[in-house]
């Protein structure tokens, strides 16, 4: 699968976003009653009027495709509260027929949890998803949002009437539940991890845990490998130099320099 990252969503990318809306009965499951039909212009501009300033309550976001800087999706985060630290995540979007059912939901909603948490500092975020959406709900609750609240006849659609469910996702700080256990518990731990692998791409292969990822990326330190930075191999050698003149009683005093 593709590696996508999060842009912000310009006036110029109206035209597209409105394309991937295709009737009115997708308008109303992607937005709800944000918007009504047909999706114009008008709307998505008042819409981005309100992500403007140094602490808007709304982010817009268009979903690029890594590799050819292709538009492939949009999400929103609204409801921004920097005070309470929460926020609600809406209008999930994977554009092209083609790249849907394919898991690009699950990277998308990774990316911007991962935002919400570690650049904005969020504790808890909600979204919503109507039942009979199950694809949705499978993808949501293995990031690890829980259901706290079920609405009946939220929305009418024609002859249909839909029922709309909350789920919540809240950010661990010193409390989590065991595997299989109900209790709450309570620790006072800082946990550092490393690793040389790519853990975007793991967790988009399925070999690394969604939940997990957005758990530990919360402040991420980034270190070239040493092919990148030879001007630090002098001082390394003289770090283990020391070291082992230390650790062996020895009195090593340089090493020679290769031809």
């Amino acid at each position: 699968m593709t590696m996508i990252e999060l842009k912000q969503f310009h006036r110029e990318d109206f035209s597209r976003l409105i394309q991937w809306v295709p009737n009115a009965r997708f308008l109303s499951r992607w937005a709800g009653t944000n918007y009504v039909w047909p999706l114009d212009t008008q709307q998505l501009s008042a819409t981005l009027e309100r992500t403007y300033g140094l602490r808007p309550p709304h982010y817009m976001f268009k979903v690029v495709d890594s590799g050819t800087g292709e538009s492939i999706g949009h999400i929103e985060l609204v409801q921004v509260d920097y005070v309470k630290r929460t926020g609600h995540i809406g209008r999930v979007l994977v554009g092209p027929v083609e790249c849907r059912g394919r898991g690009y939901g699950k990277q998308i909603l990774s990316k911007l949890i991962a935002f919400a948490f570690s650049e904005l500092g969020l504790k808890t975020l909600t979204i919503n998803v109507f039942d009979f959406n199950k694809v949705a709900i499978a993808c949501y609750t293995s990031i690890g949002f829980r259901q706290v609240e079920f609405k009946k006849n939220v929305q009418q659609f024609g002859n249909e009437t839909w029922n709309q469910m909350l789920l919540q996702l809240n950010r661990t700080e010193g409390k989590y539940e065991r595997v299989g256990g109900s209790k709450t518990l309570e620790s006072d731990a800082r946990i550092i991890v490393a690793t040389n692998r790519n853990l975007d791409r793991e967790v988009v292969e399925g070999n690394f845990r969604s939940d997990l990822f957005y758990r530990l990326n919360v402040f991420p330190i980034t270190v070239p490998p040493l092919r990148k930075r030879v001007e630090d191999i002098p001082l390394l050698v003289d770090h283990f130099v020391q070291l082992f003149n230390k650790k062996l009683s020895k009195h090593v005093e340089a090493i020679s320099k290769p031809d």
